[in-house]
C-alpha cells in the first residue's frame, strides 16, 4: 500500500502538464463516440475501467484547476509583493550603520562592480546576512574574496544616494 501514496505524491509533484493529459486521455476514453473506440480497438477496456477513467477525470480536472488557480494568485498578487519586497529592502538601508554605508559607498561613487574582503570581516559578513552584498565568486584572492551589490540594491542607492550619508 506504500506504493499508493508514492504514486499519488509523484503524480501531485509532476505538475500541470501531466494533469491535463491525464485529463485528455480520460475525457477521450469517456466521451469519444463509441465508431471511434472501437476503431482504437478501446471498447472493452472502456466498459472495464470506465470508474476508473471517470476518477482520473475528476482528480486531473480538480488538480489542473488548484494549479490554474495557484498560477493566477502568483501572477496576480506580484506587484504587491514585489513592492513589499522593495519596500523592504529601503528600510534595510535606511539601518544600515556607518561601517557598513561607507563599505557600500564605492559601489555607487566610483561605480565599483566587486569589492574584495576577507570572508571573516564582520561588516561584510552583516551585509550579506542583510542580502544587500553577495560573494560572487568562491576563489579568494589572497584570502579575500569579490562581493557584489544585490541588483534591486543598486537601483534604489542610484536612485536616493542620500541614504548612504
Amino acid at each position: 500500500m506504500e506504493w499508493l501514496g508514492s504514486v499519488f505524491t509523484a503524480v501531485i509533484n509532476a505538475g500541470w502538464k501531466i494533469y491535463l493529459a491525464a485529463l485528455m486521455a480520460s475525457s477521450a476514453l469517456l466521451f469519444l463516440p463509441t465508431d471511434v473506440v472501437r476503431q482504437l480497438g478501446l471498447e472493452e477496456f472502456r466498459q472495464v475501467n470506465r470508474m476508473y477513467a471517470g476518477m482520473v477525470l475528476v482528480a486531473s480536472a480538480s488538480l489542473l484547476t488548484v494549479a490554474l488557480i495557484s498560477s493566477l494568485s502568483k501572477f496576480v498578487t506580484r506587484p504587491w509583493r514585489d513592492r513589499k519586497y522593495r519596500r523592504l529592502v529601503y528600510e534595510t538601508l535606511e539601518q544600515m550603520t556607518q561601517d557598513e554605508k561607507e563599505f557600500v559607498r564605492p559601489y555607487i561613487f566610483s561605480n565599483e562592480n566587486s569589492i574584495y574582503a576577507p570572508i571573516n570581516d564582520g561588516i561584510t559578513g552583516g551585509l550579506v546576512a542583510k542580502k544587500i552584498i553577495y560573494r560572487s565568486a568562491q576563489v579568494s584572492h589572497g584570502f579575500n574574496f569579490p562581493y557584489n551589490l544585490q541588483p534591486l540594491v543598486r537601483s534604489i542607492l542610484t536612485k536616493h544616494p542620500e541614504l548612504l550619508e
